[in-house]
């Protein structure tokens, strides 16, 4: 999917979602979950671990380019579930103040087991979070202070299951 169908998609179903303070979050937290899903990612972007939270490449770009993006570029299928990922995310954040967003955000496992700057495989980070759910080991989360393990554990797991 192109990130502008990804966009296009927000706008129609849940436009709140597409201000600036909450759009790269957004579009991180739909990737995050589509790949948890699906073992694939849904875009062809790389989000890196920032001070802000997840960026990625050109994303003022599209950000600036919302008011033009006024039909899908192409045609796939996965739209309903892609809908269904929204509503989700919709659902979980609405009530919550921009700090727990961001809070959110930062509370999830690519975040917590990365380090500032890295570009976040997620893929990857989906298979290392499902072992590590299905053993119920967390000790192999390394360098994780109890803080930052408690997040990990009421809001990620609550969250993303």
């Amino acid at each position: 999917m192109k990130i502008e169908d990804l966009i296009y998609l927000l706008k129609m179903s849940e436009p709140k979602m597409l201000e600036k303070i909450y759009f790269s979050k957004v579009i991180y937290l739909i990737e995050w979950k589509y790949i948890l899903l699906n073992n694939k990612p849904l875009l062809d972007i790389e989000f890196e671990n920032n001070n802000s939270g997840p960026t990625f490449d050109n994303y003022l770009k599209y950000f600036e380019d919302i008011p033009n993006i006024n039909s899908f570029t192409e045609n796939f299928s996965h739209i309903p579930e892609v809908h269904d990922i929204i509503f989700y995310l919709f659902e979980k954040t609405e009530r919550l103040e921009y700090t727990s967003f961001v809070n959110l955000v930062f509370s999830t496992y690519p975040f917590i087991t990365s380090n500032k700057y890295d570009i976040l495989n997620l893929v990857q980070c989906a298979k290392n979070y499902k072992e590590i759910l299905n053993k119920e080991e967390l000790s192999k989360i390394e360098n994780l202070d109890i803080k930052r393990k408690s997040n990990f554990l009421k809001k990620v797991k609550k969250i993303f299951q």
